[in-house]
């Protein structure tokens, strides 16, 4: 786990946002590269790190995810069978830029051992 934690500075501000969400959001901001992607942490550790339930855990992603902070990559085998989900920061806009992140730009998240990504928005 690193030392530090990056997580967009608008979600400290946020009324809307529970203490549950944001240990949630720190202990996915410890797990990713410096521009907030690629916390390939799975529940188990994520929940240990922010002191919650398995089932805060999905509705404190679900919430992050629904107010912009967080995006979600459903991973696959090679055999189609599901793998670990990829999370990732979204960090904050810069001037002129929306808030809202488009699913399908960035930079590849593929991991290169062969994972396929599906990059569909969750909705």
């Amino acid at each position: 786990m690193s030392s530090l934690c990056i997580i967009p500075q608008r979600a400290v501000v946020d009324r809307q946002l529970t203490d549950t969400d944001i240990r949630l959001l720190c202990a996915i901001g410890t797990h990713t590269d410096r521009w907030g992607e690629n916390c390939f942490a799975g529940v188990m550790t994520l929940t240990r790190e922010a002191g919650i339930a398995r089932s805060t855990f999905f509705v404190a992603v679900a919430r992050l995810i629904e107010r912009g902070y967080v995006t979600k990559d459903r991973r696959y085998r090679r055999n189609g069978s599901d793998t670990s989900s990829a999370y990732h920061i979204v960090l904050d806009a810069k001037k002129g830029e929306s808030s809202q992140v488009d699913s399908h730009g960035g930079p590849d998240r593929s991991d290169g051992g062969g994972v396929q990504i599906d990059r569909t928005p969750i909705t």
